[in-house]
C-alpha cells in the first residue's frame, strides 16, 4: 500500500499517431502540455511528477526523460530499453541524476540487452538507478512489481533549481534541461532532422554551471 495509490493523478495520453513508436515536436509538446495542464488544474506538485510506461510506453519513457530530464522527479520504464544509435546511447548522460526504476524481463531480446547496457553505463556514473530484471520473463507485464515501484517513488522530488546542468541533444526541439536550452548548432548535419534520420556523431552537448 502506498500513498501514491490514493493521492496521485494518473494521466495516460496517446503519444503521436502510432501510440509511441514515432515522435515529433508536436507529439512531445502535447505530452508536456498534458502534464502542465494537470499541474495547474488539479493542484499537482510540479516537483513530484513521475513518468512510466510499458513496452512502447517504456520506449516513450526513455525518450522523454532523456530529452526533457528536468520535467520529472523519477521514471520507471518497463520492458523496453533506450534506443541505441550505432552502439551508443547518445543522450543517456542526461538522466545521470534522475532516479530511475528499470523493470525488465531477462528474455526480452534487445530490450534486455539495451536495458542492461544502459544501467551498467548509468551505474558507472553513480546514477540513482534501480534495475529489476525478472527471471524467466520475456516481453511480459510485471504487475507484481508495481506496489514496489510506487513505494520507491514515495518522497522523491526533482531538483527544480540545479546549479550544474549537462545536456546532450540530437534535435533542437529536445535540447533543454532546466535553465539550459540548445536551440541551434552550427555544423551539425543531423541537428533538426527527424527521429531516426540522423548520425549519432552529430550529438551536441553543453555543460554549464550557474554561480550566484
Amino acid at each position: 500500500w502506498s500513498r501514491l495509490d490514493r493521492d496521485a493523478v494518473l494521466a495516460a495520453p496517446t503519444y503521436g499517431a502510432t501510440a509511441g513508436s514515432a515522435r515529433s515536436p508536436a507529439a512531445d509538446d502535447e505530452m508536456l502540455r498534458v502534464v502542465r495542464r494537470l499541474s495547474l488544474t488539479r493542484n499537482v506538485d510540479p516537483d513530484r511528477v513521475f513518468i512510466t510506461g510499458i513496452s512502447m510506453g517504456g520506449a516513450l519513457t526513455w525518450r522523454l526523460v532523456q530529452s526533457y530530464p528536468s520535467r520529472w522527479a523519477a521514471a520507471g520504464p518497463e520492458i523496453h530499453g533506450p534506443k541505441e544509435y550505432a552502439g551508443k546511447f547518445g543522450q543517456l548522460r542526461n538522466v545521470a541524476a534522475l532516479p530511475l526504476y528499470v523493470m525488465e524481463g531477462e528474455f526480452d531480446g534487445l530490450n534486455t540487452i539495451h536495458s542492461r547496457d544502459a544501467v551498467r553505463q548509468l551505474l558507472g556514473w553513480n546514477a540513482p538507478v534501480t534495475h529489476v530484471e525478472a527471471r524467466n520473463y520475456g516481453h511480459d507485464r510485471l504487475p507484481w512489481l508495481y506496489p514496489r515501484f510506487l513505494k520507491w517513488l514515495e518522497g522523491r522530488r526533482r531538483d527544480a533549481h540545479p546549479t550544474r546542468v549537462e545536456h546532450w541533444s540530437m534535435n533542437a526541439w529536445e535540447g533543454e534541461s532546466s535553465w539550459l536550452a540548445i536551440r541551434e548548432v552550427k555544423g551539425a548535419a543531423a541537428f533538426k532532422m527527424k527521429d531516426g534520420a540522423f548520425n549519432p556523431n552529430d550529438l551536441c552537448g553543453v555543460e554549464a554551471v550557474y554561480e550566484d
